[in-house]
């Protein structure tokens, strides 16, 4: 039995129409393309699809969280290699003091050579 919400016209030859749309945008596009998707579903489910449209706005949000979630384990990697690292800066980078702010307007700069 066909599935409508993964239906076999998707999968000819093997490779998912899903990812052949993945492999030619870019990742940020892909990700809009994945928004767009869920909100075309959700949006007119009361007006077409009924429940499918609601499972099919669900498959595209599970397949964006999935792709979220990967991200997010990605950057707490990234996070945790650079704070488990061995590499130590040979000198301190220089800080702000506490509660001080980096931003000065120009007319409290004072650039006057001194004489």
């Amino acid at each position: 039995m066909n599935n409508p919400v993964e239906p076999d016209h998707y999968k000819i030859g093997g490779i998912e129409t899903i990812d052949i749309i993945a492999s030619k945008l870019t990742h940020e596009g892909f990700k809009g393309y994945m928004k767009g998707n869920i909100l075309k579903y959700i949006i007119r489910y009361e007006n077409k699809g009924g429940s499918e449209d609601l499972r099919k706005a669900a498959w595209y949000l599970d397949k964006l969280t999935n792709i979220e979630e990967s991200e997010e384990k990605k950057e707490s990697h990234d996070v945790d290699a650079v704070k488990n690292s061995k590499y130590k800066p040979k000198h301190d980078v220089p800080r702000l003091p506490e509660g001080a702010n980096s931003y000065r307007p120009f007319d409290e700069i004072d650039d006057t050579p001194e004489c």
